[in-house]
């Protein structure tokens, strides 16, 4: 809950139940004075809409003195859910980024991962995602390099694809090799990571390794996350509670 909402509500518990009904602004109930010590309380909530008054029809007091009963603390919370549009039990300003709902920032996710071994020519690896609707896949892959021969350089390289299709700026090489010893130095990640606008529906996300010749790979990983921005600064269409996808295995 946003810490706002839920401070508000610690404040109307604390008045209502702890406390005697509190005292109102002159001008709205004539049985709070200005000089009551919760003139300024009682105000905000006569003007939120939470209290009403005591008395109807006339409801021109508030009756400072008399405790909360269970059925108007009811009333209260009610009346306080409604002016935070809360009425239905998600708050209008609760729970939000950048003025997003918790709703509409919901995200999928799938991961995959390959120990490999030896001398691997050229490696895939793929992570199934399902997209509630059209939004962006953000992806990751690396892989450890160590050294095959010591006396060449080979030149691995790794990219993303999105349903066969190469992420624009995903493309990395590295280097290894040619070093008289066989330590730290000989070993190498090549890792990329990029973004790719998808409609809803199921998309494969790859991570390639290629031109691999002289070099041996190790822990392969490739991860994606489905969030509901497109780029177009649109407001994302709701995707509430997706259930999260997620493969792993060689």
């Amino acid at each position: 809950m946003h810490g706002k909402t839920r401070l508000l509500i610690v404040i109307l518990v604390a008045i209502g139940v702890l406390l005697p009904v509190a005292v109102i602004a002159k001008d709205n109930f004539t049985d709070v004075p200005d000089t009551n010590v919760f003139h300024d309380d009682i105000s905000w909530l006569k003007n939120a809409g939470v209290t009403v008054g005591c008395n109807p029809p006339a409801n021109d007091e508030f009756c400072p003195t008399d405790n909360v009963s269970r059925q108007q603390m009811a009333a209260f919370m009610r009346r306080f859910a409604k002016y935070i549009g809360a009425e239905d039990g998600v708050p209008d300003e609760a729970d939000t980024v950048d003025g997003f709902h918790a709703a509409d920032l919901a995200s999928r996710a799938a991961f995959n991962s390959d120990e490999l071994s030896g001398t691997v020519a050229d490696a895939a690896l793929d992570a199934t995602i399902e997209a509630p609707a059209r939004g962006t896949l953000v992806m990751n892959g690396a892989v450890d390099i160590t050294l095959g021969s010591l006396d060449t350089v080979d030149t691995v390289i790794c990219e993303l694809l999105v349903d066969g299709l190469v992420v624009a700026g995903t493309t990395m090489f590295a280097a290894v090799g040619n070093d008289s010893t066989f330590d730290d130095s000989n070993e190498n990640i090549c890792s990329t990571t990029g973004a790719f606008v998808v409609d809803a529906g199921s998309h494969t996300a790859t991570f390639n390794i290629r031109d691999v010749d002289d070099a041996l790979l190790y822990d392969m990983s490739v991860n994606v996350i489905w969030v509901p921005f497109d780029g177009s600064g649109a407001v994302p269409t709701s995707a509430a509670n997706p259930t999260a996808g997620n493969t792993s295995g060689k």
